[in-house]
């Protein structure tokens, strides 16, 4: 996705709207090829042909400028994950479509969810830490959701390995891939997603059951899909 999502109410927009949206385009694709050190709101308010001073009304700041692209790329985010987590169909079809879902998404927008974590989870602002905590929480509660229903019906092996950690292991892993291809001209993790799912999913078979050889086992075939990656 090239530029950010604008809900549209349903009826015309002011001019003020319209320039807020405008200028909110331009900083996600300045973000996206300059990074966030790289962009500056005058850069970008000479691209659209408005002064400072409006990018500032509208967001008071450059870091509030990151925080209002951030909240439209989670709004359009969470709004495709919504429609799969409660769309028809079993569990683990909706789980493995909103695995899907975020390996594309991952994809084809690294370099701008690069910035948002590069500025949110190591940078110094903690109200914008605390904003995009809050949109992940809001976000893997889909696929928590999902986890818990999985191991209600039986379809995760070992019910008793907790579903955050599952969570966990899933995001994290397919983190680690993306960080393997951080500077590739094009990133492809979502054939890796799709074998970290089957790792979950796949049965004991004649291997040790109980929690902790599960553990061992996902660790182990983890380790193969990730090294397949590197």
């Amino acid at each position: 996705m090239g530029s950010v999502h604008v809900p549209d109410n349903g009826r015309s927009k002011t001019k003020g709207e319209r320039t807020r949206a405008t200028i909110l385009q331009h900083a996600t694709d300045s973000f996206r090829r300059n990074g966030y050190d790289n962009s500056t709101i005058a850069s970008i308010a000479q691209e659209i042909g408005v002064s400072e001073g409006t990018v500032f009304q509208h967001f008071g700041s450059k870091s509030g400028l990151l925080s209002a692209v951030m909240d439209e790329f989670y709004a359009d985010l969470y709004g495709t994950a919504a429609d799969i987590a409660h769309s028809p169909g079993d569990a683990e079809e909706r789980f493995r479509a909103l695995i899907d879902a975020w390996a594309l998404k991952a994809e084809r927008n690294w370099d701008l969810i690069r910035v948002f974590v590069q500025r949110s989870r190591y940078g110094t602002d903690a109200e914008l830490n605390e904003r995009w905590k809050e949109h992940n929480r809001r976000y893997t509660r889909l696929h928590l959701d999902l986890i818990v229903e999985m191991q209600e019906q039986g379809m995760i092996p070992d019910s008793e390995i907790p579903p955050t950690l599952i969570r966990d292991i899933v995001f994290g892993a397919i983190e680690h891939i993306a960080l393997g291809q951080d500077q590739a001209p094009k990133m492809e993790i979502r054939h890796q997603a799709k074998q970290i799912i089957e790792v979950l999913l796949a049965g004991p078979a004649t291997q040790p059951t109980g929690t902790t050889a599960q553990l061992d086992r996902i660790e182990s075939k983890l380790d193969a899909v990730l090294a397949e990656g590197s």
